[in-house]
């Protein structure tokens, strides 16, 4: 029996924009897009029921990653995104939540002004991304908040 080793070539190539259908999506790579890096992206959270919740985040830079197989090239487009923590309660998380309506989707939410630790959910493939959001400062209570106010724009790829 042979036993064959596989020598893989990789090749990774950075961004510092993405266009995705006609819009712009930048990173804190590409100073004259910068505005545009702040986007949001569904989780499973698998500790709350399979429970799916949206994050916010901010670009760091894109990336293409080319595998080189013996049976052909395989591409992936990923993002590395810093992801902003939640507040401990949805009381002010979802402070400014229209009661009266059904939808949630853009109403403004609060986050803490910090990021989560670097780990694998850093990198996403592209094809994560909903849409993105305008950052906004917000006092409540004596404390600084990042106001999140998302665009009406989702994209599905």
């Amino acid at each position: 029996m042979k036993i064959m080793l596989l020598l893989l070539e990789t090749k990774v190539t950075k961004y510092g924009r993405l266009r995705i259908s006609a819009e712009y999506f930048g990173s804190i790579l590409s100073k004259r897009h910068i505005r545009s890096s702040y986007i949001l992206a569904h989780f499973i959270d698998r500790n709350d029921d399979n429970e799916i919740d949206t994050y916010p985040g901010q670009v760091q830079f894109y990336f293409e990653h080319i595998i080189h197989l013996p049976n052909g090239s395989l591409k992936h487009h990923l993002a590395y995104v810093k992801w902003y923590k939640s507040v401990r309660t949805t009381d002010v998380r979802f402070y400014f939540a229209n009661e009266d309506s059904d939808d949630f989707t853009n109403d403004p939410e609060l986050w803490k002004k910090k990021f989560f630790t670097t780990s694998v959910d850093n990198i996403i493939p592209v094809h994560h991304i909903l849409g993105r959001f305008i950052p906004a400062n917000f006092k409540y209570k004596k404390t600084d908040y990042l106001a999140v106010l998302p665009l009406n724009r989702r994209f599905h790829i």
